[in-house]
């Protein structure tokens, strides 16, 4: 005997679903329940340092390159 595929889950109960497992993830896995990393903090300082780097800067802020071009 073969068995009917289930229903498929409307999207109110889909979305329902994901809020309730989201939450449920936040809850248990709280980041200050979990030991402190040297590499991740050096992870998160490189991409700070890369944002701030990469943004954008007013236009008189702004300081012409140095370089050289050879021919």
């Amino acid at each position: 005997m073969t068995m009917a595929p289930p229903d498929p889950l409307d999207r109110k109960t889909s979305r329902s679903i994901c809020n309730a497992v989201g939450e449920r993830l936040q809850r248990d896995l709280r980041l200050d329940s979990f030991p402190s990393s040297s590499h991740i903090e050096r992870l998160l300082e490189m991409m700070s340092r890369q944002e701030r780097d990469n943004s954008p800067r007013p236009a008189d802020d702004r300081k012409p390159a140095n370089f050289l071009v050879s021919r």
